[in-house]
C-alpha cells in the first residue's frame, strides 16, 4: 500500500452507522485496496477478526484475509464507531483510529483511570473537554495499533500534544511503555517494552457532526491519500 514514490500511505473513509456489519466489513475490504466479498469470486478476499490476546476469530482486531483464510501481508486495518458514524482505517503498518463524542467523553468521569497526574494538569481549564476527548480517543487509538486495546493500563501511555518531523495530518506524538507490546506479523512495530507513535487528526468530511473527533495513530510517518 504505498505510492510511486515508496512512500507508505494511508487510507481513511468515513459512514453512518446503520449496524450492517457486513456493509462496514465490505467498506473496509475496499478501502484496503481489495474486492468486496463475493460469493462467485474463489479469490475474492474479505474481512475477518483475530484477538492477540485468547486467539479468537470471533472478535478482536480487523484483518484482511485471503482466498485460504490468511492475513494478506502488508495490510493493516482499524475500525471504530461512535456518535451514529464509522470510522476506517487501512495502512501498509500497524494503525489504530478512534473517533469520540465530545459531549459523551464530557459527561464520562474517567479521568483518574484514563489520564496521568501530569496530562490532567496539561488540560488546563478546557471548558468544551476538546483536549480530554482528543487524548482519550489518542489513547485508544495507540493501543488498538499496538494490539493491546484496553487490556492495557491507559497510564503506561503518554499523549505529548505538540509538532513533530513527518508528513501531515501528524501533529503530535505518543510513547507507550508496557512489557505486552506484542510483536506484529509483518510490522514494524517489534517485541519491546517501549514503542513510538505518530498520532494526527484528519480533515474530516463536512456531514460529520462538529461533535466528533478522530485520530489516527500509526508506527510511523505516514502520507494521507486525498
Amino acid at each position: 500500500m504505498s505510492d510511486a514514490s515508496g512512500a507508505p500511505l494511508l487510507r481513511l473513509a468515513f459512514l453512518r452507522d446503520t449496524g450492517d456489519r457486513a456493509a462496514d466489513h465490505a467498506a473496509l475490504s475496499r478501502l484496503a485496496g481489495a474486492p468486496a466479498p463475493a460469493h462467485d469470486a474463489a479469490e475474492a478476499r474479505r474481512i475477518g477478526h483475530l484477538c492477540l490476546h485468547c486467539g479468537s476469530t470471533g472478535h478482536g482486531r480487523p484483518l484482511l484475509l485471503d482466498a485460504d483464510g490468511m492475513p494478506v501481508p502488508g495490510v493493516h486495518l482499524s475500525l471504530s464507531r461512535a456518535g451514529g458514524v464509522v470510522a476506517l482505517a487501512a495502512a501498509a503498518h500497524p494503525v489504530g483510529i478512534d473517533i469520540e463524542s465530545v459531549s459523551t467523553a464530557a459527561a464520562a468521569r474517567f479521568d483518574d483511570v484514563a489520564f496521568t497526574a501530569a496530562e490532567r494538569a496539561a488540560f488546563g481549564d478546557d471548558p468544551d473537554h476538546r483536549m480530554r476527548t482528543r487524548a482519550w480517543a489518542a489513547k485508544e487509538a495507540v493501543l488498538k495499533a499496538a494490539g493491546l486495546g484496553l487490556r492495557a493500563d491507559p497510564h503506561a501511555l503518554t499523549v505529548v500534544f505538540e509538532a513533530i518531523a513527518g508528513p501531515l495530518p501528524y501533529s503530535a506524538a505518543a510513547h507507550l511503555e508496557h512489557e505486552a507490546v506484542p510483536r506484529l506479523a509483518g510490522s514494524t512495530l517489534d517485541a519491546a517494552p517501549a514503542a513510538d507513535f505518530a498520532l494526527g487528526e484528519p480533515e474530516l468530511p463536512s456531514w460529520l457532526p462538529r461533535d466528533l473527533v478522530v485520530v489516527v495513530a500509526t508506527t510511523r510517518a505516514t502520507r494521507l491519500l486525498p
